[in-house]
């Protein structure tokens, strides 16, 4: 299967277990610097719902924008590679993992950064969908009991 072809949720749990598999190195070194980016990613994947169930997951919200959709998965893919170079860094005993926690960096910034623009949208979305459904003639109550020159009584 092509990685692009692969979910958000399925690269989210491949770059987990790609963590995860590092993390169980025996060199403190290489484990050190992961541990703080991991939990990074963990953060990033609860904020949008990347591991969610269908309906509300990253998949389901970004269906209809297949340019942001296919961002995503990219960066993903990205931190993927990153983290098997890492690896095979690891595996040969290389002192220099500078320029492999680099790329790793740079992924999980940008799903950060992506993450904070999903949820603008999102926000957005609701604000539209409550403005559109908005019935003032629902809620005449609440006008009658203390609205007065547009402030509370």
């Amino acid at each position: 299967m092509e990685q692009t072809a692969a979910s958000v949720r399925e690269l989210t749990e491949s770059c987990i277990s790609k963590f995860e598999r590092l993390l169980s190195l025996d060199n403190l070194a290489y484990v050190k610097s992961l541990e703080t980016r991991l939990a990074d990613f963990r953060l990033w994947a609860d904020g949008v719902g990347a591991l969610a169930k269908a309906g509300v997951s990253l998949d389901s919200r970004l269906q209809g924008r297949v340019n942001d959709l296919a961002l995503v998965k990219n960066i993903l893919i990205m931190l993927a590679n990153s983290l098997d170079y890492y690896m095979n860094l690891a595996k040969t005993g290389t002192s220099s993992i500078d320029g492999a926690v680099l790329n790793i960096d740079s992924a999980i910034k940008n799903l950060a950064l992506i993450g904070v623009a999903i949820r603008r949208t999102g926000k957005a979305s609701r604000n539209r969908k409550a403005d559109h459904t908005f019935n003032p003639n629902a809620h005449q109550e609440f006008k009658a009991s203390g609205m007065q020159g547009g402030e509370l009584a």
